[in-house]
């Protein structure tokens, strides 16, 4: 594999709950009281989030060609971590070759933002989903295997067992990548607080990540076109 890579990181947990998640040492068995809780807490129907998010996404439901997207979720039940492409091809955590049904773009968008004890886990394929940054803030071990890498983590720290956007970014460089990995600075996590749902932060925030990505364009783009 060769190229260029874009990974987009989550929002990441939130809450007191996780709690039980961030006591284990063991990055599967962390995910799994996660999930359990999810499947159990009253969190409003699948239906109202799915309505939501193909409001923002325009009602898209195709994916892009050439298997350029892949979206990282957690199965809610084992804690296992897999990413829909828009085919039945994937690859877990570890490398291993799994297979999932294809989906709708809208589904698997969906599944990435069921946070756990905040939106519902969702149901797509048979199985039941949370959001991917149960198991890793940015999933970076995705674009292993492309040679230049932009890289966006909003929050960087994972919780529990995870290793940390920076530890897998430093991974990738050291197997040769060319690799920029971008997390709120100093003034933008002000800006963002600790909550990450509390919406009256949103406009500072989004004035924080613009000047922070103004300032860095000039490296994205020169990773991004070699």
């Amino acid at each position: 594999m060769d190229g260029t890579a874009l990974v987009l990181g989550g929002e990441g947990p939130v809450g007191g709950a996780w709690t039980a998640a961030l006591g284990s040492r063991d990055a599967q068995r962390s995910a799994q009281p996660l999930g359990h809780a999810a499947l159990s807490a009253r969190t409003g129907a699948e239906s109202d989030v799915l309505d939501a998010i193909a409001t923002l996404l325009r009602d898209a439901k195709d994916w892009p060609g050439r298997d350029s997207l892949r979206i990282a979720v957690v199965d809610a039940h084992t804690g296992h971590v897999d990413a829909y492409t828009g085919h039945t091809e994937a690859f877990d955590a570890d490398g291993q070759f799994t297979l999932l049904e294809a989906v709708e773009a809208v589904e698997a968008v969906e599944a990435s933002c069921a946070v756990p004890l905040v939106r519902p886990p969702v149901t797509a394929a048979g199985r039941r989903w949370i959001d991917g940054g149960s198991r890793g803030t940015a999933n970076l071990h995705r674009a292993r295997g492309h040679r230049r890498i932009v890289a966006i983590a909003p929050t960087s720290a994972a919780p529990g067992p995870h290793p940390t956007a920076q530890r897998q970014a430093a991974e990738l460089a050291a197997e040769g990548a060319d690799i920029l990995l971008l997390s709120p600075d100093r003034t933008a996590r002000r800006a963002m607080g600790r909550n990450m749902t509390a919406d009256a932060r949103r406009p500072g925030a989004a004035r924080a990540g613009h000047a922070q990505g103004t300032a860095l364009a000039g490296k994205a783009a020169a990773i991004w076109h070699g």
